[in-house]
């Protein structure tokens, strides 16, 4: 946590809470926490490996992204890995 406050105190737009938060039995580059029906993240501009997971525990691989918007937000293609959360 501190280390994500000290870098968004210096207004560093590098996602290090999800690059934390790596699962160690996916290869991806990081996870991003989504919901909804359109799930969308804040990863615009950063190419890395990501992964998904719900409030359920699904998870999911990222395979695309649709355009950057304002805030960096993109919305993010799926498909599904597993149930096993």
């Amino acid at each position: 946590a501190a280390l994500c406050r000290s870098a968004g105190y210096w207004a560093l737009p590098y996602p290090l809470a999800e690059r934390l938060a790596t699962p160690s039995d996916v290869d991806v580059d990081g996870l991003i926490v989504v919901g909804g029906p359109r799930p969308s993240a804040t990863d615009g501009g950063v190419d890395l490996r990501w992964g998904t997971v719900d409030i359920d525990g699904r998870r999911a691989l990222v395979t695309g992204r649709g355009a950057v918007g304002a805030g960096f937000v993109t919305e993010l293609d799926l498909t599904p890995l597993d149930d096993a959360g």
